[in-house]
């Protein structure tokens, strides 16, 4: 469980990371289109949530780590191995919250 569950997460954070610097484009573009700046609830909940995913890589570290420690009984085993897959779902949830944004942006068309 412990290298795969960092790989799969590494790739997660890295590629939200490169999506997330995308949306800030696409706000930042919006934002001048109308010549006005908002979208401060959608800033921020995007930095929380990069933020979350950077968090959750750093508490799936330390699950890693001290797996090897905790492993001597079953129930330990199990309750290490419940926090690593609750860190994936919470990973899942997020991923599926900027998604949300992703498709919720639509395109900007001025009537003349």
């Amino acid at each position: 469980m412990s290298h795969e569950l960092l790989g799969v997460l590494g790739i997660i954070v890295s590629v939200t990371m490169a999506t997330v610097s995308q949306i800030v484009f696409a706000l930042n573009s919006i934002e001048e289109k109308l010549e006005r700046q908002g979208f401060i609830k959608t800033r921020s909940g995007v930095k929380g949530a990069s933020y979350a995913l950077i968090y959750l890589f750093v508490v799936a570290l330390l699950v890693v780590l001290i797996k090897p420690i905790t492993s001597g009984s079953p129930t330990s085993e199990a309750g290490v191995n419940a926090l690593a897959l609750l860190i994936l779902i919470w990973n899942v949830l997020i991923l599926h919250s900027i998604l949300d944004l992703i498709f919720s942006l639509g395109p900007i068309i001025k009537v003349k």
